[in-house]
């Protein structure tokens, strides 16, 4: 029998900290953030949720490694074990790589940069490209990309980083996903993550999530727009999670 508590996992939590006028302290940690008076991010916030989903999609990539993965004859158990664990590190990795490769073209294309597509992953070129296809009409002088915002609930500041979002207005949240038959699979956090945007912009009417599929066989993308009563439970039920978050921090 494998003993399961001789596996080595890396914990997989990344906590980002910012000044309450928005500049990121990436080198902080929850030591630093007492001390020098920091505010978590609307993200760091969130992962104090359980994640069903995420967790059914981790579960997943670990019996695919375990399957794909083939124990040499000249490996020791927790050699093989550790071979494993990589192996679902670097599925993962490289998911994250290609949503970030996709966030990189659409803020750069949104800014009027000019686009180079050398050397990136084909499939986050093609995902981009349908993104850039829903996007063309929110492409306005009123648009802003990737900006700070730092809000405040009770007196718990928070802050994070904005996909998009105009002076008149809308404001949007990208998300990439790997979707199968045109099933999108929408999570509870993501309207709570644009309450809490829309409470520290102010004035935001109209709030949305940008999916974009990356499924090489099924590359799409499209604006689920939420309702003003979904979005305003949402920053409720975030209020109560950036209390909590404070408390058991000792913020």
């Amino acid at each position: 029998m494998i003993a399961a508590d001789s596996i080595k996992i890396s914990r997989d939590f990344s906590a980002h900290w910012y000044t309450r006028e928005g500049v990121p302290r990436y080198d902080a940690n929850v030591t630093v953030a007492r001390r020098e008076g920091l505010v978590p991010s609307v993200t760091t916030i969130l992962q104090t949720l359980a994640k069903p989903g995420l967790d059914t999609w981790k579960m997943q990539q670990h019996i695919a490694a375990t399957v794909n993965t083939v124990w040499q004859e000249d490996e020791t158990q927790d050699q093989w074990m550790e071979n494993i664990v990589e192996e679902c590190d670097r599925a993962r990795g490289e998911a994250a790589q290609l949503g970030t490769e996709v966030h990189d073209l659409l803020e750069a294309w949104m800014v009027g940069n000019d686009l180079s597509f050398d050397g990136m992953n084909p499939v986050a070129v093609q995902a981009f490209l349908a993104a850039q296809e829903v996007m063309r009409e929110y492409r306005t002088d009123a648009a802003r990309c990737e900006e700070m915002v730092v809000g405040d609930i009770g007196g718990c500041y928070y802050g994070g980083r904005v996909d998009y979002y105009t002076d008149n207005g809308i404001l949007l949240d990208y998300k990439t996903q790997s979707v199968k038959k045109k099933r999108v699979n929408y999570y509870d956090e993501w309207p709570m993550q644009l309450g809490g945007y829309a409470h520290a912009l102010q004035g935001i009417k109209k709030v949305g999530t940008l999916v974009i599929s990356t499924n090489p066989e099924d590359i799409f993308a499209k604006i689920r727009w939420w309702k003003d009563e979904k979005i305003e439970h949402a920053l409720e039920s975030f209020g109560h999670l950036v209390r909590y978050f404070y408390n058991a921090k000792k913020l």
